[in-house]
């Protein structure tokens, strides 16, 4: 009996499902950069809704003794407020903010020209062989098989932490400083979430996503309380 040709489980990775000859994803990009750009804003869009949502509640919570469930917590949430509005602190919580929509805004646009350059992920970086002998559709990319792949895919899902990690901690330590517990919560979840996201993406770069939605939930919803308490310290009786 012929043996049956084995093929690669849904979680594994295989170096060239969905790729062409030369290593880039064999599909044209089915959108334009400035759609995908556009499609990305209202997804974050979305996101960050929920978590002013999330953060407004948190605050009313806070401002009524959890609505009457907690008596007493109001008081020293009013006291820390008031010393945020006395030292003009919510320019520091401003501040960072723009930074963090900064960065927001440029990796939008370098998740754009990915989708129009075929890269897929891990790759970081697509380099050519400089050889006018052999042509210009050499390209060399990242291993993502085997031992090589998944320790490719581990060090990405590391890196991607990192990235985000700064900014994280700064919008922790803002947000605690007003509601302790609730952003300890969220650093909770969003440890539990990159476990995840490492354990999937070392599996296969499509299986993160699970994953990469546990992190991105909590580090929008960090930086919703930080805006809505910037609000209430720029804004006073207007927010």
């Amino acid at each position: 009996m012929a043996e049956t040709e084995k093929k690669p489980a849904s979680n594994v990775e295989d170096q060239f499902t969905d790729k062409g000859p030369d290593g880039l994803l064999a599909e044209a990009p089915k959108k334009t950069e400035l759609a995908v750009i556009q499609n990305y804003l209202i997804i974050y869009g979305g996101f960050y809704c929920m978590a002013i949502a999330f953060a407004t509640a948190v605050m009313a919570g806070y401002e009524t003794d959890m609505y009457g469930y907690v008596p007493g917590i109001s008081v020293a949430y009013t006291a820390k407020l008031q010393f945020l509005k006395t030292y003009e602190l919510g320019y520091v919580y401003l501040a960072l903010i723009i930074i963090t929509l900064t960065r927001m805004m440029t990796v939008l646009r370098c998740s754009a020209a990915r989708s129009q350059a075929r890269v897929a992920n891990p790759d970081q970086h697509a380099y050519m062989l400089h050889d006018k002998n052999i042509g210009e559709k050499h390209y060399v990319l990242m291993a993502n098989t085997g031992a090589l792949g998944k320790w490719n895919r581990s060090q990405r899902a590391h890196e991607h932490m990192i990235e985000t990690q700064g900014l994280f901690v700064g919008q922790t330590i803002l947000a605690g400083f007003l509601v302790g517990p609730v952003a300890a919560f969220l650093c909770v979840v969003w440890g539990v979430g990159r476990f995840v996201f490492m354990s999937a993406y070392q599996k296969a770069a499509k299986a993160r996503v699970s994953g990469f939605l546990m992190t991105m939930v909590p580090e929008c919803f960090q930086l919703g309380l930080c805006m809505c308490i910037c609000a209430r310290c720029l804004l006073g009786n207007y927010f």
